[in-house]
This record gives structure tokens, sequence and C-alpha cells, in this order.
């Protein structure tokens, strides 16, 4: 069930049922939506503004402006003369501006068509729909930028629904329909991404001089063009982060370039020095919904149990000698600690310490009397 509660204009303009209530209104849902506008009147202004928004861009019953039909039918005669046979013999020669009129007046009427068999509830392809296909084609072809000038992010929602949050001072460039094998962006700034799951499809997110590939999964980028750093941080899923280009990063020839990263992971490139390398994000966050803050209370508690806790709620692994940490043990009372706040304990306790090594949490100790 959808929480409109909470959509702001841009998630009102994206939503299908919502398109469906202006442009094509039945009581069914002229009922719906007015109701609902009565049980949350703190909306309506929302909704009445994504309304206007959604009628403006329609226009009349064939919003279609000139030029947009020129582009189009010009990017068709194109496509037709490519495919055209090398040792082919026109039998007539006909100008140009013959064949664009001729091929207009079929795009409109195309269009006027589907308008009328989709208003009348079929929703089948029409018979022009060979036509739709190859314009549907150069769709994909054109790219959409977005470039956030507000104080506020601003939510993008992608042909495939996956969405993305678009900060301030950012730029992002997409195209209107990916293409069958993968979808790609293009960013310049900050965002977060929540990426629809399709395993057919990879998603890759070009930010500077790195690349982050995902099939979906929830990430953020910061990859503005003045910083010397470019950050992908996970939340959930696994995540795959590259260079762009072929020179490897610090590794021997052969070898893969690639990070493969892990929710509370981070990859971390440095622009000047080429080098990528990954470690844990800032603030780790507790994943595992089953764990509570009671899970971290300990009496002497073997240090394997503690840290095997720890994994399990912050999904990391603990690199540490077990032998020499054998009779270690912990009693300690932890609950809205960071991660690394907790470590600071469990290491003061057990006369250790630790640091971060390629994603993981390395502890070092002498042991324990």
């Amino acid at each position: 069930m959808k929480d409109y509660k909470f959509y702001k204009e841009e998630d009102f303009i994206e939503d299908e049922d919502f398109r469906s209530w202006v442009y094509f209104t039945t009581p069914e849902t002229e009922s719906f939506w007015q109701e609902w506008i009565n049980l949350n009147p703190e909306q309506q202004e929302t909704i009445t503004t994504a309304r206007q928004w959604l009628l403006d861009i329609r226009g009349e019953q064939l919003p279609l402006p000139e030029k947009y039909v020129h582009t189009k039918v010009t990017q068709l005669l194109g496509a037709i003369e490519q495919r055209s046979e090398p040792d082919s013999k026109p039998v007539r020669q006909i100008g140009r501006a013959w064949w664009i009129a001729a091929a207009s007046a079929i795009f409109l009427i195309g269009v006027s068509v589907w308008l009328y068999l989709y208003e009348s509830g079929n929703r089948q392809q029409p018979i022009l729909g060979t036509l739709f296909d190859a314009i549907h084609t150069f769709d994909r072809q054109e790219e959409r930028v977005v470039i956030n000038t507000e104080k506020r992010p601003k939510v993008i929602i992608l042909s495939d629904s996956s969405r993305v949050t678009l900060y301030p001072d950012s730029r992002l460039v997409y195209r209107t329909l990916f293409d069958e094998k993968k979808r790609e962006v293009k960013l310049s700034g900050e965002a977060f991404f929540e990426i629809t799951k399709d395993p057919n499809k990879p998603f890759l997110v070009y930010a500077n001089e790195v690349v982050t590939k995902v099939l979906g999964t929830s990430f953020h980028i910061k990859a503005h063009e003045s910083d010397k750093l470019v950050i992908v941080s996970v939340h959930t899923g696994k995540v795959s982060v590259f260079q762009n280009t072929t020179t490897p990063i610090n590794l021997p020839e052969g070898k893969t370039t690639a990070l493969l990263l892990r929710p509370n992971q981070q990859a971390t490139f440095f622009r000047k020095e080429a080098r990528l390398i990954r470690t844990l994000i800032d603030k780790p966050m507790i994943l595992d919904s089953l764990v509570l803050p009671p899970n971290f209370t300990f009496k002497h508690t073997p240090i394997a149990k503690v840290f095997s806790t720890l994994e399990k709620a912050y999904h990391v692994t603990i690199v540490y000698d077990k032998d020499k940490m054998a009779t270690c043990t912990l009693t300690a009372r932890l609950s809205d600690e960071s991660l690394y706040q907790k470590l600071d304990w469990i290491c003061a306790g057990t006369n250790s310490t630790y640091q971060i090594v390629d994603g993981q949490i390395v502890v070092q100790s002498q042991g324990c009397q």
C-alpha cells in the first residue's frame, strides 16, 4: 500500500495511479482521491500543485510540439537511410521535405490512434505499434540532465522505478529509457541511490573516474568535480567499484581492479594518486534487526562470542588471534554507542588495539591473564 502522506510534488508526478487519475478520471479514482484529500488536508496543496503541473505538461489532446515532431521524424528518417542497402537503387528521387511532411502526418496519426485507444480503455498495441517502437528506440538515445539548484535534496524516479535522491549542487544525467543490457547514469556531486533489482541488467553509475556497478541495492556516492576524493558507501546489498579506465589500480597486471563492497563498507578513490581503497563507513549501522541493545550486555562473556555478536549486528568481519585471546572475557553493558566506541571499550577491557584494514576490523592483542 502506498503511503501518500509523505509524498512530495515530484513523487505524485511520478506515480502511475496519480497520473491515471489526472489524465483519465473515472468515478472510482475521483472518489478515492477526493476521500483521501479530505482525510489528509495537509497534502491538498501538494496534490493541487502536482496535478496542475501534469495538466500543464499535457496541454491539448496531442501535446506534441512541432519541433519535437520534426526532431523525431528526422531521426526516424535517418535510421531508415542507415538501414538501406548500399547497393539499392532508388526508383525515384523524392524531396526530403516531402518525406518529413508525410512522416510527420503518420506520426501524429499514430499518436492520435494511441490516445484514442488508451482513453477508450483498450491498452493493446495499436496498428502503428511498429512506429512507436522505433520512436521509443530513439527516446532511449536521449539524455536527460537534472541539476539540483535547490537547498534540499531532489528525488528522481528512473524508468526502471529506481529512486535517486540528488543532493544540492549536484547533477544527474540519465536516459529516458535504459537499453536492453544495462542501466547507466552519470553523477557529478552527491546522491543516494535505491536501485530496483534486475539480475539481467546491471546498474552503473559513472562519477568522475570511478564506476559503481550493482544489480539491486542502496548506496551513497559523493563525487564533486572539485573534490580530491570519490567516496562510495553501501547501505544494503553488494556493490562493485572500479576505476573508469583500463589501467590497473595499484594491482599486478591481470588482477581485477574492482572492490566488492558490503553493507557498512565504503570505497575511497584518491584522484591524484589514482588509488582505490576499501574501509568502513564513518558511522556503521546495526543491520540485523533482530539484534537489540540488550544483546550488547556482556558478563564474563568469552571474547569470541563478543566479536561474533558485533559481526552479526553490523555485518562486519573482525580478524584477531584466537589463540592469544582465548582466555579474554568481557563484562560490560553496551547499547547506544557507535561501533567504534564499542570497540574502544572492548579493547580497553582486553588490553587490545584495533585498526581498519581493507574494510575489516583487525584486532591486535598480547593476550589476557
